[in-house]
């Protein structure tokens, strides 16, 4: 069944009760010898439902107003004085009134950040490692919201990078490492480790243009303000490489215990450390450990397993210079060892030894 459509003269729908699928146009009022702009309806409705006018293909204001008795302003361009045109859209006359134009925050300016591993951690001393590559990265910046959501600031466009260089400087520690200057650093190979602190620090810059483009206000509109936006400049950025050359602990705590300490333990800095030993299966076969010479051992403690914790051991124990010295990473090196001394066996048990200084020193 088609739907009716019923017409009514005036410019109100009052005295009328259309019903829910009634389409009812309204029209603005005709009469002999009007002209062509006022013989056209005015609103169209469903029901009591507007649905528009006939003039436009939204609702729109249809004559100039010209705002007064305002104590202040309202919204972003609502003052005494002002004249909202005719044909201003009902969504552009309550944006004004009620949306206050803002201005974009402060800019990101481009940036450069230097990428590669540069932190290599713990490595035994005087061993051959390989530095690895750093490169430079650049970030083109953005343009930044003052607190809105949407709509999204653009992407910055147009921003060119030249002059972009990598400077290596302070170099400590490393042996046979000598980079160059330039875009990129290539990696390494057969660095050397220094006992301590090994590293050598890169400075990253480079030369950007300005956006081509320009941020936007929350209303959507171009702003032009220099606080919002950046002139081409440079950047700069720095990093560092860093290794730790240690020296290495070595004990008998395998499993059945040698006559040698033999075994490396795990590589760590800090003084102190603790060891696992397995039982001594005879008399006479005793916990050892070798530390490098210049070094002493100021504390060794054993773990009680009834009280859970550790606590001083007061047996015997011998601590004296190896007949050799140890060929670490080919550089002979005088260790000490420290043996635990008496006829009584050990069961498997866990110690805790602290040295005079760390082993990177």
């Amino acid at each position: 069944m088609a739907e009716s459509v019923k017409f009514k003269y005036g410019t109100t729908i009052e005295g009328k009760s259309p019903e829910a699928g009634d389409f009812v146009a309204v029209n603005k009022g005709m009469s002999a010898g009007d002209d062509d702009a006022n013989n056209k309806f005015g609103s169209l409705y469903r029901g009591k439902k507007i649905l528009g006018t006939t003039e436009a293909d939204k609702l729109v204001t249809t004559a100039k107003i010209t705002v007064a008795g305002l104590s202040g302003n309202l919204g972003a361009g609502i003052a005494n004085g002002d004249e909202i045109p005719a044909g201003t859209s009902l969504q552009e006359f309550l944006t004004m009134l009620l949306s206050k134009e803002l201005n974009p925050d402060a800019a990101t300016k481009p940036s450069v950040s230097i990428s590669g591993n540069s932190k290599m951690g713990l490595k035994e001393v005087y061993s051959t490692v390989t530095v690895p590559a750093v490169n430079i990265s650049t970030n083109n910046g953005k343009f930044n919201n003052n607190g809105w959501t949407e709509p999204a600031q653009p992407a910055v466009e147009g921003v060119t990078w030249s002059a972009k260089t990598i400077t290596p400087s302070a170099q400590s520690g490393f042996t046979g490492y000598a980079p160059e200057a330039g875009e990129s650093i290539a990696q390494a190979t057969s660095v050397k480790i220094a006992l301590g602190s090994n590293s050598v620090t890169y400075t990253a810059t480079g030369t950007y243009t300005a956006p081509t483009n320009k941020p936007i206000t929350n209303l959507g509109n171009e702003y032009s303000g220099s606080e919002a936006t950046f002139v081409g400049g440079s950047a700069s950025n720095t990093d560092t490489t860093t290794a730790t050359g240690v020296y290495p602990v070595f004990t008998n705590n395998e499993s059945t215990l040698t006559a040698q300490a033999n075994t490396k333990l795990a590589l760590t800095e800090e003084p102190s450390f603790e060891v696992s030993f397995n039982s001594e299966l005879a008399a006479g076969q005793f916990i050892m450990v070798a530390i490098p010479d210049g070094f002493t051992v100021s504390k060794v403690e054993a773990f009680n397993t009834v009280s859970n914790k550790y606590e001083t051991y007061g047996g015997q124990s011998k601590f004296a210079a190896e007949e050799s010295k140890r060929d670490i990473n080919g550089t002979q090196v005088q260790y000490q060892l420290w043996t635990r001394q008496g006829d009584n066996k050990s069961d498997a048990i866990k110690y805790r030894f602290t040295l005079s200084k760390k082993l990177s020193a």
